[in-house]
């Protein structure tokens, strides 16, 4: 049995010890008579604290130094590591980078396919509204009315795409950092995947643009089309 003689504070990130919440505190002496198979001078780890975060790479360098000499081994022979907080968030860091121009080489290829896509089927629109667009400008339709409503009408398939890819792109990120990411290892650290409204807002506006830019040609061949052979197309 131990008495409880505190409560931490909560501090956002990661507390006192590296740990978020989670760390009970006892005497060292304490912990060596209780715990198992615990000898009386060995550490499974040391923790240490820098007032100054600029020093952290000065200290690990002296840290390992001072360890390597206590230990009599050497670059090949070293039996521990030395690692920090800082070291890590590097590596993550890293490593997100990484993943971020690899899908957005993916988004851009998708953006591209995408556009295509719209493109051939605006083309295949105007031909169907062929006879449509002779009626139209038969009464009275002007060019530019025929073209902006092809325009929004590509705008918004391009629209829907967004919509339909954002849905997807939440769902798939729930999942990764609720079910993959929680999988990882990550020792003290964790990663939680945060989708932005101003994300959405960008994702919706990039493909409501591919969707219009995507259906320019179409628009305006259909408005440069004569109503008399319009109204002739079979």
């Amino acid at each position: 049995p131990f008495r409880v003689v505190g409560i931490l504070k909560q501090s956002e990130g990661l507390g006192i010890g590296g740990q978020s919440g989670s760390t009970i505190y006892v005497p060292i002496e304490s912990a060596r008579t209780t715990l198992v198979d615990v000898g009386t001078k060995e550490f499974t780890s040391i923790e240490i604290r820098v007032k100054d975060t600029n020093l952290i790479d000065d200290t690990l360098t002296q840290i390992e130094s001072r360890l390597m000499l206590v230990r009599a081994v050497n670059a090949r022979t070293k039996d521990f590591s030395v690692t920090s907080v800082k070291a890590m968030q590097e590596t993550i860091a890293s490593t997100l980078t990484t993943m971020t121009l690899f899908l957005s080489a993916i988004a851009a290829i998708s953006l591209l396919v995408g556009a295509v896509g719209i493109a051939n089927t605006m083309f295949t629109t105007v031909l169907e509204k062929t006879k449509d667009i002779g009626v139209m400008k038969s009464i009275g339709a002007k060019n530019k009315d025929i073209m902006l409503m092809f325009l929004f009408n590509s705008g918004m398939v391009g629209l829907a795409g967004g919509i339909l890819g954002g849905i997807i792109g939440i769902a798939a990120s729930y999942i990764m950092s609720t079910y993959l990411l929680s999988s990882l290892d990550l020792g003290r650290m964790s990663i939680t995947s945060v989708v932005s409204s101003q994300t959405l807002i960008l994702v919706l506006g990039v493909s409501l643009l591919i969707g219009i830019l995507a259906g320019v040609i179409p628009a305006y061949r259909a408005s440069k089309m004569n109503p008399v052979d319009a109204l002739r197309y079979e």
